[in-house]
């Protein structure tokens, strides 16, 4: 009733949280071939904290090994390599810059690469990812979430909770591929905290 716009954004957060949890299906290995983008395309690329020497772990092998399928689906689009430095030996090393290395050496143009490298957080994760875009990619409408099945639910909630709070014209989450993985947890209670600190900064 004190702010009815907030009220309507907060519902439509909530309803889709629900939805991301409850009944979302999980889209594997690839992205839908039928997406309508309605203008530029970026496929983010959620981090994985690193071995303590900077090297990539197995499951961060996977989500890359799954956007370079997703990307060779849609070439037009970029590819936004997400994750700051969390190896324990290496301070130089971040997730970001490792993907983004990986990606160019099996050829991906490197003008299609962006990097997010300083969150340490999945709602920092959204947080950046979209700064950097409405300021230097301004085209980029839609975006789609690789990661793995278990983050997937988490992870567009955060991406389409910052999209919704930054207001229209900001790119909307369309999509994911997932890596499959064994884990069955939802990590609920990692989720609620990165939504109250993506709230808190707004």
């Amino acid at each position: 009733k004190q702010d009815p716009k907030a009220g309507e954004t907060w519902q439509a957060i909530m309803d889709y949280w629900d939805y991301a949890n409850t009944s979302m299906p999980i889209q594997y290995d690839r992205l839908p071939e039928d997406l309508s983008t309605n203008g530029r395309l970026a496929i983010v690329i959620l981090g994985f904290q690193l071995e303590p020497d900077g090297s990539m772990r197995p499951e961060l092998m996977g989500r890359l090994t799954t956007a370079l399928n997703c990307a060779e689906q849609y070439p037009d689009s970029y590819i936004v390599c997400t994750g700051g430095g969390t190896a324990s030996g290496n301070p130089d090393a971040t997730e970001a810059g490792s993907m983004a290395a990986w990606l160019e050496e099996l050829g991906i143009d490197p003008v299609r690469i962006i990097v997010e490298d300083q969150s340490k957080t999945t709602a920092q994760n959204a947080l950046f990812t979209h700064a950097i875009l409405a300021e230097q990619f301004p085209d980029v409408t839609a975006v789609v979430i690789v990661s793995s099945d278990y983050h997937i639910p988490w992870a567009s909630t955060l991406f389409q909770t910052e999209a919704l709070l930054l207001g229209d014209g900001h790119p909307q989450v369309i999509g994911h591929a997932a890596l499959p993985t064994s884990e069955t947890e939802t990590y609920m209670r990692y989720q609620v905290a990165h939504m109250r600190q993506l709230a808190g900064l707004h």
